[in-house]
């Protein structure tokens, strides 16, 4: 008997019959076949998925959430970026206007301007851009109904996916095996730092490429903002700081 996630069950009802069969008939074999048979009886899903690698090791405790992401994946239903940036320039774009579609909004045609305007300004950091563009796109769907949810399965990239409100908050409330989050931006400080500053400033040096002379002086400017994004990759940031004897502050971006 399929063991629903509490991910599959949220987004269920949004699924055509086949989608429906299919994604138990996957997940049902994933629990009951060794990796093999596993392999050999999907071997349609898994050419589909182009990562067989994958699922040589079905002992994973995140698979069966990694096998439902590439299903998503596969029918169209999010899209994966890395987290350094998109595969091609307007990937995210282009995916969120195939949603619009299925939701009636054939006509809606998203704006990044603003964000452009960043990167032209060298106003971006490696790392930052994806979760501006999530964030400036997610506040043009608003309006519609919609949200732009990311489910975090614990590893270096973005799974996109474009809900009802109402199913967003659902998720995000009750989704217990796979966060899911929302886009909103935030930034990590360094308030202060504790009289052993040699952690601090070889972090420092390690992280934004300061020159060990002029990180003094750079010290000397408190609070610094050391990073721009979402809030799961900074609380695992503003650790990394506090272990080198850093006072931070983690806040919302305002509007």
């Amino acid at each position: 008997m399929l063991r629903i996630m509490k991910l599959l069950e949220a987004i269920y009802p949004l699924l055509n019959e086949g989608q429906k069969k299919e994604v138990e008939q996957l997940l049902s074999d994933y629990q009951k076949l060794e990796t093999h048979d596993f392999i050999k009886k999907q071997r349609r899903f898994i050419n589909r998925t182009e990562t067989e690698e994958f699922y040589i090791d079905n002992q994973n405790e995140n698979m069966e959430i990694d096998t439902l992401i590439f299903y998503l994946f596969m029918i169209r239903y999010i899209e994966t970026t890395d987290w350094s940036g998109e595969e091609y320039p307007g990937q995210i774009k282009r995916f969120l206007h195939s949603r619009l579609k299925q939701y009636g909004y054939s006509s809606i045609k998203l704006n990044d301007t603003a964000v452009k305007r960043k990167l032209q300004h060298n106003q971006v950091k490696r790392g930052e851009y994806i979760p501006l563009l999530l964030n400036c796109y997610d506040k043009q769907v608003r309006q519609l109904g919609l949200k732009i949810a990311i489910f975090d399965n614990g590893c270096d990239e973005y799974n996109i996916a474009l809900v009802p409100t109402d199913l967003f908050v659902k998720m995000e409330n009750e989704v217990t095996d796979c966060e899911v989050t929302d886009t909103i931006i935030w930034s990590l400080h360094i308030l202060q730092i504790s009289e052993k500053r040699s952690d601090a400033m070889h972090l420092l040096r390690k992280k934004l490429g300061i020159p060990l002379l002029e990180i003094k002086n750079f010290i000397s400017t408190l609070p610094i903002c050391v990073g721009i994004g979402l809030k799961r990759e900074l609380i695992e940031l503003k650790l990394e700081y506090e272990q080198a004897n850093c006072i931070m502050l983690l806040e919302e971006c305002s509007e």
